[in-house]
């Protein structure tokens, strides 16, 4: 029979017995021939592939009205003509690198595991394998098992480097491989000495996402930690280790933080990836401010305050707990600040006092309002715990009070860049690179200028507040108020008290206004319904408000009618 040569034959295999060639015949099927052109797997099938120099895989595609992937079956022949899978599969897939295994598909959903020899060594799971360097591990079937799934290592050669199944393991920045054979028994094994460490066996182990270069280990229902070469960087004897939430670990710095828990006390101690303990075992109930994105302070409660405190990533106290009873923290999100600053935290505490005798945490009275301060994302506190209150001003800063004074304190630069020495600070306009600021001390205006960051200089905005469905701001020294569409309803008055609501149009809407010393009712077209002539007008109720004039008070309802006249002392509604 006439053959066409697929393979390529050079002439030193001419003759030889040994020489495998895949050859082509004339009706267009595959075969096997020796260099002696003697037939050694007739030529029957419609493609076959060398894996190994005595291994090939031969492809049948049957007659019939199926689809071709179900009339297909390949099978693995050796050199010498031998079918080491008589049955044959749909499909025989070789796993790269590993030339001694390969997976068989019976049908679109079940999939074994076939040997060198053709043995099956069992069915799979998807996804059927992991390599890691120089090893494979293969997930089977295996109804006995928990999890229905158990798995077995195999090194490049196909040999299994363990006789039992493994229950689960961990890669270790794949240096190492933690490996459970089943609860209570695990071992480490290295990936560069390519041999289990007799040193490390322990009962149990969690490999956590936010640290995946470690392990926690436990012996005797005490945790350790493990490094990616399975040395010990705390010995099993304590009651937990925890790691900071993942999303902080972008900042590489943090990636070195863990907190360990004392098996005795049950108390927390800070401590770092050397293996280095930073604090006391004197905290309780961590936690991270979660609203400081990619940086990491914490509070835990000490136990010699019973109250929390503010630390930081070294464990470092930046609120001590004799000092601080209760916190609450805003940051330059919340308060709407330029997001393009660093991050940090305005933080109001609560000072306390302690109580040896009784052993409790009391608020002091002359502290119950608490105090602000102002921490940058590497805690360094640029604004001292004094202020009574904080409140948005600009892009980049912030005005703040103390003993009833107002100054401005700079996000950007972390200074206070106008002191505290004003009764009243407001923004006037934008002037090139100058915030032009009018400044009230003992009823003097004074105007400032501060600098303008960058970004600030394309677009300034007025703080505004929010009444009802409309905002007010001040400008060049009078109040605003803007609709929701960013109109500008009134420019020209001193306050707002209140606005009535028309369900249905907001061309009936009602404002109560206040022009220097007196107080009017006006729609929002601008028509006054009651004249400003009021030395007094409260929110409204119901559609009603009580007013005063001339010592008197009367009744106006929502559409700026006096309904009750002015002859009474005293009105209440309710």
């Amino acid at each position: 029979m006439n053959y066409e040569v697929i393979s390529k034959m050079d002439y030193a295999h001419i003759g030889d017995s040994n020489a495998r060639i895949i050859v082509k015949s004339a009706s267009g099927k595959y075969g096997l021939i020796n260099g002696r052109k003697k037939a050694v797997i007739k030529a029957r099938f419609d493609e076959i592939r060398k894996v190994q120099d005595n291994l090939f895989i031969c492809k049948k595609i049957n007659g019939g009205r199926l689809s071709e992937y179900l009339r297909t079956y390949e099978y693995l022949y050796t050199s010498d003509g031998i079918n080491l899978t008589p049955k044959g599969f749909r499909k025989i897939e070789t796993i790269s690198g590993f030339i001694n295994l390969f997976i068989g598909y019976k049908d679109t959903l079940s999939k074994v595991l076939i040997d060198k020899k053709g043995h099956e060594r069992g069915s799979l799971c998807e996804p059927s394998y992991k390599i890691f360097g120089d090893f494979i591990f293969i997930k089977f079937q295996d109804a006995s098992r928990r999890n229905n799934r158990s798995y077995k290592m195999f090194d490049r050669d196909g040999y299994g480097v363990f006789g039992e199944y493994i229950n689960d393991y961990n890669v270790l920045e794949e240096k190492g491989i933690v490996i459970e054979f089943q609860p209570g028994t695990c071992v480490f094994f290295d990936l560069i000495s390519k041999t289990v460490k007799e040193d490390v066996t322990f009962n149990g182990y969690y490999v956590d996402i936010k640290n995946p270069n470690f392990a926690e280990v436990v012996i005797n229902y005490k945790h350790g930690l493990i490094d990616s070469s399975g040395n010990f960087v705390f010995e099993c004897k304590y009651a937990d280790i925890l790691f900071p939430p993942k999303r902080f670990f972008s900042d590489k710095t943090i990636n070195n933080v863990v907190l360990i828990k004392d098996y005795d006390t049950c108390l927390i101690a800070f401590a770092n990836l050397q293996g280095e303990i930073l604090t006391e075992f004197k905290y309780s109930n961590p936690s991270v401010i979660e609203n400081l994105p990619l940086k990491l302070l914490f509070t835990a409660t000490r136990k010699d305050y019973y109250s929390f405190c503010i630390l930081n990533k070294y464990g470092e106290e930046l609120i001590k707990a004799e000092t601080a009873l209760e916190c609450k923290y805003m940051d330059i999100q919340e308060l709407e600040l330029s997001t393009s600053f660093d991050f940090g935290l305005f933080i109001h505490v609560r000072e306390t006092g302690y109580d040896l005798h009784q052993k409790q945490v009391y608020i002091t009275e002359e502290r119950r309002k608490g105090k602000w301060g102002y921490i940058d994302s590497d805690g360094r506190l640029l604004l001292e715990f004094k202020y009574e209150k904080i409140e948005k001003f600009s892009k980049s800063s912030v005005k703040v009070t103390i003993n009833d004074k107002v100054g401005l304190f700079d996000v950007n630069s972390g200074k206070m860049i106008v002191k505290p020495i004003y009764d009243e600070i407001e923004l006037e306009r934008l002037d090139g690179s100058k915030y032009i600021i009018s400044a009230t001390i003992n009823g003097d205006i004074e105007t400032l200028k501060i600098p303008v960051c960058n970004e600030e200089k394309e677009e300034v905005s007025l703080p505004k507040s929010k009444i009802h469905d409309y905002f007010k701001y001040t400008k060049c020294g009078k109040m605003c108020i803007e609709d929701r569409k960013g109109k500008v309803v009134f420019s020209d008055i001193d306050d707002v008290v209140d606005i009535y609501k028309d369900k249905f149009n907001i061309e009936n809407d009602i404002f109560i206004l206040q022009k220097g010393h007196k107080y009017g009712f006006v729609s929002y077209n601008g028509n006054v319904l009651y004249p400003f002539e009021l030395d007094d007008a409260r929110e409204f109720v119901n559609g009603y408000s009580v007013v005063t004039k001339a010592a008197k008070k009367g009744i106006i309802d929502c559409q700026g009618r006096l309904v009750v006249k002015f002859e009474l002392s005293n009105i209440k509604l309710e």
